[in-house]
């Protein structure tokens, strides 16, 4: 095994590998909530990943890494920023992940933005996947609100939870080892983002990290030890036909408490031949017919059908998505529609398409075309629209080739204005504000 530190501006990240070589399959194993690396060590010793690039980092403000530059620096989106500069430096291809608990969760998002399909499976080891597994964030954060976080997690956690209670498994001792290093505040920004991040939907799910991983569409399992994981939790897996391997009388940590079932099953799963869904995907034309008509004072374009959409054959009908609600609130509708009623938008001069016709899912499992920008430009020049309004910033950045900002756009096909508004997906919550869509009505009316 080897060590080394990749620098990030003022930070540095701290990772163990062992030999590199670009032509083999690499394995990205990455860790949980106040742990290091030192939890995947067994994957060094087992002789059947010699032949696999092996990456086990340790996050910023974790194990041997730096604390961040800024205290404040340790939010869920830059953690993922920070794995895709390591995937990047070690030129990382051909790619299996493997997260633990919180980085189940990291690892869920970085699988959802891995737009050029680099990811090609997906390991989810108890990771959070609905609102009723959050033991020591949930604990974390009480002890913040009650002004006694420092005590917490030098007497609550590492003594009480972790030592007395945790120490009899070898979990619990390297877990105890890894909170030794771990940055107190670097815990407590990330317990309290797992917490907001997992209890923010409506409905009896709440997890937005639990949504995002059953819209993933790479090959995945989700394993679990039978005496952590709740009934809540094994019910979502069931109710979505999730793909699982449980792990008999094992607690939270399958991976280290029965090392040798774990990495003989890791084993099994990356030698297993299956066809990506996601490959699958693209090849299975889901085209939704454009709602187009001359003259229309509004068009809004979506990068593709979503995955109910498709299969329902309607516009923006996944739950969750606002998009029905957000034209009635603001009022380019007299009623709330459903998307079942997608046909009566032209009677409010309202068109509907998309930048990819002739596929559907998310975003990341999208692959954009130069043939597809030029066929939207078409169109739109043919029915002349007062305004093409992209619904989030990744279609408008796919078409104009370029970052962009919400709002109206300096650029223009033909005579028709482009804006782009935050995306109504329940997946991007945390970028909503319908401010922006009140700005596009009001224009769109002048």
């Amino acid at each position: 095994m080897n060590e080394s530190y990749l620098k990030i501006g003022d930070e540095y990240l701290y990772y163990r590998y062992n030999e590199m070589r670009p032509d083999r399959k690499s394995i990205l194993f990455v860790h949980g909530l106040g742990d290091s690396g030192l939890s995947f060590e067994d994957a060094f010793n087992d002789k059947r990943f010699n032949n696999y690039n092996l990456i086990v980092p340790d996050f910023i403000g974790y194990g041997r890494s730096s604390g961040a530059a800024d205290k404040k620096r340790y939010s869920y989106d830059l953690h993922v920023k920070r794995l895709w500069k390591l995937i990047r430096k070690l030129k990382l291809d051909n790619l299996i992940v493997v997260g633990h608990s919180m980085g189940g969760d990291l690892t869920t998002l970085l699988c959802h933005s891995d737009k050029a399909g680099i990811i090609k499976k997906y390991v989810n080891i108890e990771g959070d996947i609905t609102q009723f597994d959050q033991t020591i964030s949930r604990a974390a954060v009480q002890a913040n609100k009650g002004g006694r976080f420092d005590r917490w997690f030098e007497l609550g956690l590492k003594k009480r939870i972790v030592f007395d209670g945790l120490g009899h498994l070898r979990s619990g001792r390297i877990y105890f080892a890894s909170l030794s290093f771990c940055r107190p505040e670097a815990l407590l920004e990330n317990a309290i983002e797992l917490v907001k991040r997992n209890t923010c939907l409506d409905g009896k799910f709440k997890s937005e990290i639990g949504k995002i991983y059953k819209e993933l569409t790479i090959p995945r399992v989700f394993c679990y030890g039978t005496d952590s994981l709740s009934k809540e939790s094994l019910e979502f897996l069931k109710q979505n036909n999730l793909e699982t391997k449980a792990f008999e009388g094992i607690g939270h940590c399958p991976m280290t408490d029965c090392s040798d079932k774990f990495y003989s099953f890791l084993y099994k799963f990356i030698q297993t031949n299956k066809t990506s869904a996601r490959r699958k995907n693209l090849d299975k034309p889901d085209k939704l017919e454009d709602l187009l008509r001359k003259n229309q004072k509004v068009v809004f374009c979506g990068t593709a059908a979503g995955t109910v959409s498709a299969q329902k054959k309607q516009y923006y009908a996944g739950p969750g998505n606002k998009f029905w609600k957000t034209l009635s609130e603001i009022g380019l509708t007299d009623k709330l529609l459903l998307p079942s009623e997608f046909e009566n938008l032209p009677k409010f001069n309202i068109g509907l398409t998309d930048l990819e016709k002739m596929q559907s899912g998310m975003d990341n499992q999208i692959e954009f075309k130069k043939k597809s920008r030029e066929e939207l430009a078409e169109r739109i020049e043919k029915f002349n629209p007062k305004i093409l309004c992209f619904n989030g910033k990744r279609a408008a950045q796919e078409y104009l080739g370029h970052k962009v900002d919400y709002g109206l756009q300096i650029e223009t096909i033909g005579i028709t204005k482009l804006f782009v508004a935050p995306s109504t997906s329940g997946a991007a919550n945390r970028f909503w504000d319908i401010k922006v869509w009140r700005k596009l009505a009001k224009f769109s009316c002048k």
